[in-house]
């Protein structure tokens, strides 16, 4: 029973301020996200519905299934860059948000540390009819993705390879 408390209760509270204090802003949007890393142990649910566009978050739920019985295409958690194999690989630190704003668009880039490493995730932001939502999750490049990596383009070629 607690464990489903815990889980749902940063998703109430989210949900709460986005009705009470009416649109939030993406970096509002994304501290609460960020949030969840702070429980202990980290919540680490995503109501994709709440938090992204339809597309990507139609995109975001067939990655995060699992395969034929094996792990889902996208078997790491997006939001810390961190596998979520065997239990909790994120203590979130020291997280700064930069915002680049472009008209209907906006841009966040949430730089910390994980577990003593520094991450960067790139948030683009759409403003939809129900407010701002997350349009497409980056990273820039690095050893893992040496062109850098986008939820986006991630599920479509995880998409054509299970067609």
């Amino acid at each position: 029973m607690f464990r489903r408390v815990a889980c749902v209760l940063p998703l109430a509270v989210f949900a709460t301020a986005a009705v009470a204090g009416g649109e939030r802003a993406p970096e509002d949007m994304l501290r609460g996200l960020y949030a969840q890393y702070d429980a202990h142990p980290p919540t680490r649910h995503v109501d994709a519905r709440t938090l992204m566009t339809p597309q990507l978050a139609r995109a975001y739920a067939r990655v995060t299934r699992p395969q034929a019985g094996g792990p889902p295409a996208l078997d790491w958690d997006v939001f810390v860059n961190a596998s979520v194999q065997g239990g909790a690989n994120a203590d979130v630190q020291h997280l700064s948000l930069t915002v680049t704003p472009a008209g209907h668009d906006e841009t966040v880039m949430a730089a910390f540390d994980n577990l003593g490493q520094p991450v960067t995730v790139i948030y683009a932001f759409a403003h939809t009819p129900t407010g701002w939502r997350i349009d497409d999750i980056r990273y820039p490049p690095d050893h893992i993705f040496p062109k850098g990596f986008s939820l986006q383009a991630y599920a479509r070629r995880a998409g054509e390879s299970a067609g």
